[in-house]
């Protein structure tokens, strides 16, 4: 049978958030790139769903080494555990629901068609094929983080308008340091500050006022 290596990651603004998904299809001398995204999910199902759309582009039977940064997916596939909460009733062994059903369900019939080998890496490390799983994931997450100026009110994402386009931005001093405010939502779905700095590094203030900018105690 054919070897063919997999490369996966998931990202999620939040979690859950916006969120995306990478993935790489090493073939003999061929690379396959594949991503997507959702406006609102979790970094797991992202993880999964990338697994997912990569087996399924494998139309026959193979020998699949499939790396991945996530201990979510590479231990609950490698030791079992998914098939286990699947003959359970997507119940646990601790008695608690197993989430994600729906894509453990999809994702355990790809992986029984082939001969499968898990490989855990370390994330944002020195395996360049799983850092640009990392960037096809990020990039395919920030397309659905819509922000606003805090002055004027111009909406943005980072496939659109940026700072350029925006003739009043709100500017405060933070320290030494001069930002540009505009709102975000945090993990709990709520308005927070997300502050680009004159030197183009973006930092989050969640302790401001997303109407006034000032701070709050």
């Amino acid at each position: 049978m054919e070897t063919i290596k997999i490369y996966t990651d998931g990202a999620c603004s939040g979690n859950p958030g916006p969120g995306g998904w990478g993935a790489m299809i090493v073939r003999n001398d061929s690379i396959t790139e594949l991503s997507g995204g959702e406006e609102h999910t979790t970094n797991n199902r992202m993880e999964l769903t990338a697994v997912f759309m990569a087996l399924r582009e494998i139309k026959e039977a193979c020998v699949i080494d499939l790396y991945s940064d996530s201990k979510y997916v590479i231990d609950s596939l490698k030791n079992g555990w998914a098939s286990g909460w699947r003959k359970r009733g997507w119940v646990k062994s601790d008695g608690k629901k197993a989430l994600n059903p729906d894509l453990w369900d999809m994702v355990l019939d790809m992986v029984n068609r082939h001969e499968m080998r898990y490989h855990w890496v370390k994330g944002h490390a020195d395996n360049p094929r799983n850092n640009r799983c990392d960037e096809l994931a990020v990039a395919e997450s920030k397309k659905f983080i819509l922000m606003f100026c805090d002055f004027c009110d111009i909406q943005y994402n980072e496939d659109g308008k940026t700072k350029a386009d925006c003739e009043k931005w709100n500017q405060l001093e933070y320290g030494s340091q001069r930002v540009s405010l505009l709102h975000g939502v945090d993990r709990d779905n709520r308005l927070f500050i997300f502050a680009r700095s004159d030197d183009d590094t973006d930092r989050y203030y969640p302790r401001f006022c997303p109407e006034c900018g000032r701070k709050i105690r």
